[in-house]
């Protein structure tokens, strides 16, 4: 049960409250202007049916399966996959349910090229670090904890290599796009609860038909909603409120109209690293010499009354308009705020301190509040005509983005141990303690990461924690392997506080773009070029000592080059290649202030296409080299903290990726990932050449529907799900030891490479019932689901020398469905 936990009062309530009222406003404006609609509810004159631009809109109706057979926000235009010259793989809304995915990381586990390192949609793509890569209908969204939700999301893009054409800045190894839900033209209704063995509930809603009392098909809404709540498998909170309205007005059969909202409310729990001592990931030797083994790997190093609370909105306007037959017009904007509200201890699982039968780690307490506002535009011309034997559909386009960011955290000093005196460093242990890695600070009177006291118990520190240098005032730290003795912690810190962080962050950019589709011989060659010119803007002040530490103005250009081979009519054999690239604004700049070029990826890559048995077998082989250069670091040619920079080479990336997607039958679809990457660091320096950390040389997802169609399993349906992830290199930064930099001189208690990662099987597997009922409701479903079956504990997500995070182990979902 929470205590003393403050009431928050998310700033989007009162939205929730007038969203109605605007609602009904908006429909009856539109019922008034409409008064040539018949007052009944008769159907619609033939003359009011509503047309749909394809231009810029995906039909999901052409879906087969796992199958998309467009993409539209990839070109900013209405699609053919096929026909564009990049690596590109849908997630539709038929998979996302198959998988039950309630955020995004559940769906790109299941992508081959991908792997998470954080819980907060962090990703490595291609062999790199995702930045700037989170998009909502191809908007760049606000960072923040935790993994994008999919309450309102029909399906997800991943575009992989540089995509900075039409996306912007960041993403070297790949974007994720994520679409919403739009109003349909055929009403449904949709209701789906899903309970796990864990204790949690989660309820959704999804309904869209006419708006109701309009009496015109030119006027559609949909709503989805999420409730849910209680725990994760590690035993932490976990709860969604969300509520998502849209609106679609087809204003006349060139123009259309799409409103959505989106209200999101969020609580979790942090999930803090294990620690890593002796290069032993499984438990840790005190200094009486007795192994204590971490068990059960469902660890949590949080207090019950931490929480970390987050509210998010948006809204945007889609403005479509047919110029003429073949101009068109887009207006796109979008609102978005996010708050997020932090309460927690925060374990600091790269500090240890052993006694003589225990192992304690330490830990503070935080208050962190996050504000974000955005605001986000789009403005694009799209000309589909001849020149000569060349058909182009050439876009142009010029965006721009304004967003700013609060950010404040308020804390204790750290608690490490060790401390005593304030004098220095000779006096502030007890006995024959020892600072293993001889770090002490001064500013905040802590000792080093990593403490031994060899002559003290867990009862004696128990009733008098200050003979292993803690102070009383502030939060003491956790028993590891006995948690009911820890000393109490406080509701409210009895420490004194300070604030470590207190910035305001304001950034904006403008982009000119342009892109043009060219085909020719029959629709059996496409060429595409593009380019994007691009200024962006920071300001970033410490309110703490009230300095500007960037403002700044940065200049950018990038181009794409493309190109598309059907070798034959039949489009069964495709060649395609690219050379795209994408960037990351540079805002240092010289002493002397001259600025620096931005960061940059550059790519080349070539695929084959392969189509067979009718189009139900879709096959896609490609090759990709990934470039990263300027990268920023300080000049180690001139004086040290002189502020000169240079520019150096990064990360080279090379691989291959095969993908596979298949509906053979109506009893079987299957979507297959392999993807083989070769990613080293090419800077100079001790880590030349290395593999890069985390990154899995081979990984391969697989996973399969089956459904029964006739017989005794008339009904029936199942599916499994299977994701290897090969070995991999831990991250070779350690927070435990003196030699930080280099990590080559080995000191008593220094962490070291404990070893690869090992290679991982998961396998997620289900099996349901579908039926249909006497009455309205056209389907019931019932489903088990069983995620990571078999168990396995080697599933990690975060792995240094010093800690390391793990996915949960096996967790069983039951999920009923009723569709109207």
């Amino acid at each position: 049960m929470k205590k003393n936990r403050p009431e928050i009062q998310p700033r989007g309530k009162n939205s929730l409250r007038i969203l109605p009222v605007v609602l009904a406003a908006i429909m009856g404006a539109a019922g008034a202007r409409g008064q040539s609609v018949p007052p009944d509810n008769s159907a619609a004159p033939a003359s009011d049916d509503v047309v749909t631009m394809d231009v810029f809109e995906v039909k999901t109706d052409s879906d087969v399966g796992y199958m998309s057979q467009n993409a539209a926000e990839v070109t900013r235009m209405n699609t053919a996959i096929e026909d564009i010259p990049m690596n590109i793989t849908v997630f539709n809304q038929q998979f996302i349910d198959d998988l039950v995915a309630t955020d995004t990381s559940e769906l790109i586990a299941y992508d081959a090229s991908s792997v998470k390192t954080s819980e907060n949609d962090d990703f490595i793509a291609r062999g790199f670090n995702s930045v700037g890569t989170n998009f909502l209908n191809g908007f760049a969204q606000a960072s923040g904890f935790g993994s994008s939700p999919m309450t309102n999301v029909e399906r997800v893009e991943v575009i992989r290599g540089p995509a900075a054409i039409l996306y912007g800045a960041g993403a070297y190894g790949a974007t994720y796009n994520r679409i919403t839900k739009r109003p349909k033209e055929r009403p449904f209704s949709m209701a789906r609860t899903i309970f796990t063995d864990t204790g949690l509930f989660r309820a959704e809603i999804d309904d869209s038909a006419p708006v109701p009392l309009v009496n015109s098909r030119k006027f559609l809404y949909r709503v989805n909603g999420v409730y849910e709540d209680g725990e994760t498998w590690f035993g932490t909170r976990k709860g969604e409120k969300a509520i998502a309205p849209s609106l679609s007005w087809q204003m006349s059969s060139q123009a259309k109209l799409i409103v959505e909202y989106f209200y999101n409310y969020r609580e979790t729990q942090a999930n803090w690293e294990t620690p890593v001592l002796g290069n032993n990931p499984d438990g840790i030797r005190t200094l009486d010499g007795i192994w204590h083994s971490y068990g059960n790997r469902r660890l949590n190093w949080i207090e019950d009354d931490d929480f970390r609370d987050q509210t998010r909105q948006f809204a945007s306007a889609d403005f479509r308009l047919g110029i003429l037959r073949n101009l068109h017009f887009r207006s796109q904007f979008q609102w978005e705020t996010k708050e997020q509200r932090f309460k927690e201890t925060q374990a600091k699982s790269d500090a240890l301190v052993l006694l003589y039968d225990a192992a304690l780690l330490p830990r503070y307490w935080r208050e962190y509040n996050i504000d974000i506002r955005g605001l986000r535009s789009r403005n694009e011309l799209v000309w589909e005509g001849r020149t000569w034997f060349l058909r182009h559909r050439a876009l142009a386009g010029f965006g721009w983005l304004e967003e700013e960011t609060d950010t404040r955290q308020n804390r204790t000093y750290w608690n490490n141990g060790g401390l005593d005196h304030v004098t220095g460093p000779e006096d502030y242990l007890h006995g024959n303690g020892v600072i293993v890695d001889g770090v002490w600070t001064r500013a905040t009177n802590a000792a080093g990461l990593y403490n031994e006291y060899p002559d003290v118990t867990l009862s004696e520190f128990l009733a008098d924690p200050t003979l292993a240098g803690f102070n009383l005032n502030n939060i003491m730290p956790i028993v590891m392997f006995d948690r009911g003795r820890e000393l109490p912690v406080p509701a409210t810190p009895t420490a004194p506080t300070y604030t470590s962080t207190y910035t305001n962050d304001r950034g904006n950019s403008a982009d000119w773009y342009a892109n043009d589709i060219i085909s020719m011989a029959r629709e059996r060659i496409f060429l595409s070029g593009g380019i994007r010119y691009s200024t962006a803007k920071r300001r970033t002040i410490n309110l703490r000592t009230n300095d500007t530490t960037v403002d700044n103005t940065v200049y950018s250009s990038v181009y794409s080059f493309g190109a598309v081979v059907h070798l034959d009519e039949g489009r069964h054999f495709t060649l395609y290649g690219n050379m795209n690239n994408s960037f990351v604004p540079n805002f240092n700049s010289q002493p002397d202030g001259t600025g620096l070029e931005p960061e940059t990826g550059r790519q080349k890559e070539l695929g084959l296409r392969v189509k067979a048995f009718g189009g139900r077998l879709s096959m896609l082989a490609t090759y990709f080299d990934i470039k990263q250069e300027n990268v920023t670091e300080t000049d180690p040619t001139k004086p040290a903290n002189s502020g000169w920079r240079r520019q150096i080479p990064g990360v080279r990336s090379r691989g291959f990726e095969f993908s596979a997607n298949a509906s053979l039958t109506r009893d079987w679809l299957m979507l297959l990932g392999y993807s083989y990457t070769d990613s080293r660091d090419m800077t100079p320096g001790p880590n030349y050449e290395k593999a890069r950390p985390l990154v899995p040389v081979n990984r391969v997802t697989w996973f399969n529907r089956f459904n029964g169609t006739r017989g005794f399993l008339k009904n029936w349906f199942a599916n499994c799900g299977i994701i290897y992830t090969g070995s991999r290199p831990l991250t070779y930064v350690t927070g435990r030891g003196a030699n930080l930099a280099g990590n080559n001189l080995p000191l008593a208690g220094m962490e070291q490479d404990w070893g690869k990662l090992p290679a991982t099987w998961r396998v997620d597997a289900a099996v349901g019932y579908r039926w249909k009922p006497k009455g309205r409701i056209k389907q019931v479903e019932a489903l088990v689901r069983v995620k990571n079956l078999f168990d396995n504990n080697d599933l990690f997500y975060v792995a240094t020398w010093n800690r390391y995070t793990v996915d949960p182990g096996r967790e069983c979902q039951f999920v009923f469905g009723v569709r109207f």
